[in-house]
């Protein structure tokens, strides 16, 4: 493969790589970009969301971009990735973002049910997907940085979501990709791992554009051109992300991408400034909470019993010789919310799948749930009617499911605790539908669910745990990917039914400024 700014032929594609960093590389002109359409959209009614009179990327810039939509953002990566696959075919890219970690994911169940049907698919190692990074000098410095040790040994499928947020910004910066796309890289990182992670991108991504203006015909540039990236975009739905080595920042505003470009007078932190200072984003007051479904109301056996009780929890996994849970002793009151807080891998998610029945060592353990004991006969369904969930594997399974069908459903079918709708839904269902996706802030409700944005399918989601007033609302890492406004429309609604008590609250964010007003309890992992 060779390196962008070599200036030579490409024997595969016949065409320059990509120009030396005094020549466009890509450019975007006129350009209109739409909403995903999915099957059967004519492009006709496809809905416009972002024009572009005028984009040119060179090779050593590192461009900034905030503003707009998380549907935006991702559709202008999208477009940007979809140029340089068909432009420069041989160009090396890496990306970090939700819709890559997706295609990890999916990749990895194609691989699970495409196995041999009488083995047990334990998964990708982890180290496999590494096999290119492990080269790299860096290599052991920055899985140390990370934290990422633990897991070098573990198989991907049991990687948490911020364990395999590590994974992918290790496949990018040690990958001698070319190019890198980022969206949110930092998403889904504990506190503690954020600011490390945004040195070494600092540290990973900052050497190209100083060496991008240095001659590229010795084997020595040749050398420092491949071990960092010639072009680096970096998109953030969270501006204090953007690292400081940018050398350009786009801003998509008003439906139109505006463009800096950044240096000694107008520095990165200044032009933030200016830009946010420009934002106005007005209080968001709950007006009301949808009344009660009249016939979704699910009555516990004991309503003054705990909603949920651990004694001596353990979860171990002997493959790997690994304990995530190590005696766990912790019971739920009605009315009693809690914060699950702990580094990512610390266990938080296996808790909540604990508490669902989609962790198969629930059985291995004393566990309660909803007036159930855990192994004693009762079936999942008995125990799921009074529980509202909302994580990153749900947002995964309704992707992946060609059953989703429209907003609407995906809402209703939170009252039947199900993936997809498969019953008709009455009156009633479809009217505290439309009430919660009002709520949330969503009006295409006849818009299918897999036309919708991720961040919108996210809120859809958020609405389906809620719509029955559950006993028990779970709530991991919800505000993942969402923009301001959308962050603090869904706090407001969270905090709205902890204050009517209208829940008992399991809540898991990384970001300080995520945290409920309310919740008085931490269980600390």
């Amino acid at each position: 493969m060779l390196p962008l700014s070599s200036g030579v032929p490409c024997p595969l594609c016949s065409n320059v790589c990509m120009s030396d960093s005094t020549e466009i590389s890509l450019s975007f002109q006129n350009a209109s970009l739409y909403k995903h359409g999915g099957d059967h959209v004519a492009h006709s009614d496809l809905e416009e969301i972002l024009t572009i009179p005028n984009w040119q990327l060179h090779a050593g810039q590192a461009w900034g971009l905030i503003g707009g939509t998380e549907q935006q953002r991702s559709r202008l990566l999208d477009a940007l990735c979809e140029k340089i696959r068909a432009q420069r075919p041989c160009a090396s890219l890496a990306e970090v973002s939700m819709a890559e970690q997706e295609r990890l994911i999916s990749a990895e169940k194609l691989r699970n049910q495409s196995g041999v049907a009488d083995e047990v698919y334990t998964g990708t190692p982890v180290l496999e997907m590494l096999a290119t990074q492990k080269q790299d000098a860096r290599f052991a410095a920055f899985v140390k940085q990370l934290g990422f040790d633990t897991c070098l040994e573990k198989n991907f499928r049991d990687l948490s979501s911020g364990e395999t947020r590590r994974l992918l910004l290790l496949r990018a910066l040690l990958g001698n990709a070319e190019i890198v796309v980022l969206h949110d890289p930092l998403e889904g990182l504990d506190r503690e791992t954020r600011p490390l992670a945004l040195a070494l991108l600092e540290q990973g991504l900052q050497p190209a554009i100083a060496t991008s203006s240095e001659p590229t015909n010795t084997a020595s540039s040749h050398n420092r051109v491949k071990a960092a990236p010639n072009l680096v975009v970096f998109a953030a739905s969270r501006a204090e992300q953007l690292p400081a080595h940018c050398t350009h920042l786009a801003t998509i505003e008003n439906g139109g991408l505006a463009q800096i470009t950044l240096d000694n007078k107008n520095s990165l932190a200044h032009a933030l400034a200016r830009w946010q200072a420009a934002q106005r984003i007005d209080a968001f007051v709950v007006p009301a909470l949808p009344a009660d479904h009249p016939f979704h109301q699910q009555q516990l056996a004991d309503p003054a019993a705990a909603l949920v009780t651990m004694k001596n929890v353990c979860v171990h996994y002997a493959s790997t010789d690994t304990t995530i849970i190590d005696k766990l002793n912790w019971a739920v009151m009605p009315g009693q919310h809690w914060r699950i807080a702990g580094v990512n891998g610390s266990g938080k998610t296996t808790v909540l799948k604990l508490i669902t029945g989609d962790h198969p060592q629930v059985y291995n353990n004393d566990i309660s749930v909803c007036g159930f004991q855990r192994g004693s006969g009762e079936s999942v369904w008995q125990i799921k009617r009074h529980i509202g969930y909302m994580g990153g594997d749900m947002l995964w399974n309704y992707r992946g499911t060609s059953h989703a069908g429209k907003a609407l459903d995906v809402v209703i079918s939170g009252l039947y605790d199900s993936i997809g709708l498969y019953t008709t839904p009455n009156a009633a269902d479809r009217s505290a539908a439309e009430q919660w996706l009002a709520l949330i802030g969503i009006r295409s409700t006849r818009q299918r669910f897999r036309q919708l944005g991720m961040a919108e399918q996210r809120l859809v989601l958020i609405a389906r745990a809620m719509i029955k007033r559950p006993a028990l609302l779970i709530l991991d890492e919800p505000l993942q990917g969402l923009d301001g406004p959308d962050r603090q429309r869904v706090l407001a609604i969270i905090e709205a039914l902890v204050r009517a008590n209208a829940v008992t609250l399991l809540y898991v964010s990384h970001h300080d400024d995520e945290q409920v007003a309310g919740i008085d309890n931490t269980l600390a992992l």
